[in-house]
């Protein structure tokens, strides 16, 4: 597991001693300023961890404090950067100097992972980066960091997430990326809640070392969509509850030889319907509004159903198959691994794809990867030619329009399943372990 940050260093005199065996690049804020037998001014240093999260850096936030034994020192100097200068705060009492022990915490007002924390876009709530030490005496203080992370973005819009015992609320917006601070100890297995659903579960055992990040990927939400059939009485009010996944509306362990309708918003008002009646598994049906009813295949025990509300389309497998399992277009994957650059400011991407029997046609990625960037796309076998573009967010894409593009890959041969963006004008053709 990748650690995205893992120390924060409290510079106080001229050196800093790492909280853990790795090493570290110091960084050393200036002198302390001693009044007579006070501590009146210190500077803390920030290296790899966080009060907040600035596209990879990590840097102090205006209002940032940190408590020196009782005493309150406010951030004076070195908002936004990663090293800041504390001063007392008014009112406070100045803490002596040359004391044998001191203890020292961020935030000032927490010695605790908050258990309700505050929607961030792109990092996590700043009242949830507890750290903190005890020492004796100034030389090498250094403030540790104790919290994990579990990151994940949504695939609609959402107004809480809860997990391991911990709940961000406030607007959660769909393909942000989101983290939640935690406790880093063993859990015992992980269910995650979005807006009071159940939309993912694992009882295997995590365990979390400090610095720990879990990326969880995309959590799905609660859909409008549900299905109601032979295994509920038909019950429109209380079917069995579907979730998006971003593309699909998925219903998990359905009974074997059911037949069912898919019902929107508790009501047969708008309702779903085909009336097929086959063995086949991993087939599509096209639906129509009302009609006959759906029965699922006999052959294994349960299944799961994937319903594209856009297109009238959906999928059955056996239950537990792999959504990337599930069902694949006709023709071969063409997978996009992009590494940085390419997709600063939320680009997308799509391909002008060539050579094929089939006419020459647009053709849009769909990211389907955790950590680096991972998007794919299927084209007709025989294409031999694509032209990757990267898009502006703003606007439409399959078009040759400049005002959409952002720059493109040039003529490339297909000559193997994965094109890889190492950076603006660094790529090349790899092989994806599909």
């Amino acid at each position: 597991m990748k650690k995205i940050y893992a120390f924060m260093v409290a510079a106080i005199a001229l050196t800093a001693v790492s909280c853990n065996n790795e090493a570290i690049d110091e960084v050393v804020g200036g002198e302390n300023i001693v009044n007579g037998d006070y501590i009146t001014t210190l500077t803390v240093g920030l290296d790899n961890t966080r009060t907040q999260y600035s596209e990879g850096k990590t840097i102090w936030t205006a209002g940032d404090e940190i408590l020196l034994n009782d005493s309150v020192y406010k951030l004076t100097d070195g908002a936004n950067s990663g090293i800041g200068t504390f001063s007392l705060k008014e009112g406070e009492t100045p803490i002596l100097a040359g004391l044998d022990t001191y203890n020292v915490r961020y935030p000032a007002n927490h010695d605790d992972i908050p258990t309700n924390q505050d929607a961030v876009a792109g990092s996590f709530d700043p009242k949830a980066a507890v750290l903190g030490t005890s020492t004796n005496g100034l030389e090498g203080l250094t403030l540790c960091p104790y919290h994990a992370l579990v990151k994940f973005t949504v695939a609609a819009d959402a107004q809480s997430v809860s997990l391991l015992g911990y709940t961000l609320e406030g607007t959660i917006t769909a393909g942000e990326t989101y983290y939640i601070a935690v406790n880093p100890k063993t859990y015992a297995g992980l269910t995650a809640v979005v807006d009071e659903t159940e939309v993912k579960s694992t009882a295997k055992e995590i365990k979390f070392d400090v610095c720990d990040v879990l990326n969880l990927g995309v959590l799905p939400v609660k859909s409008a969509w549900g299905v109601a059939g032979s295994h509920n009485n038909w019950l429109a009010n209380a079917p069995t509850v579907m979730l998006f996944d971003g593309t699909y509306h998925v219903a998990y362990n359905l009974p074997k030889g059911i037949s069912f309708q898919f019902t929107r918003d508790g009501s047969w008002a708008i309702q779903r319907g085909f009336g097929y009646a086959g063995n086949a598994v991993a087939d599509s049906w096209n639906l129509t509004n009302g009609n006959s009813n759906i029965t699922l295949p006999t052959e294994a025990d349960a299944y799961d159903i994937y319903f594209s509300s856009e297109n009238g389309v959906f999928n059955v497998v056996a239950a537990g198959t792999k959504v990337t399992d599930y069902v694949l277009p006709e023709g071969k994957a063409i997978y996009l691994k992009i590494h940085r650059d390419w997709t600063d400011a939320n680009a997308y991407f799509d391909a002008w794809v060539w050579g094929s029997a089939k006419a020459d046609a647009w053709y849009d990625f769909t990211k389907i990867g955790e950590g680096y960037d991972t998007y794919r796309t299927f084209v007709p076998n025989d294409a031999t030619g694509m032209k990757i573009v990267r898009r502006n967010p703003a606007e439409a894409g399959n078009t040759w329009d400049s005002n959409t593009s952002w720059g493109d890959s040039g003529d490339q041969t297909i000559s193997s399943n994965m094109f890889v963006v190492y950076g603006w004008n660094d790529y090349v053709w790899e092989t994806y372990a599909e």
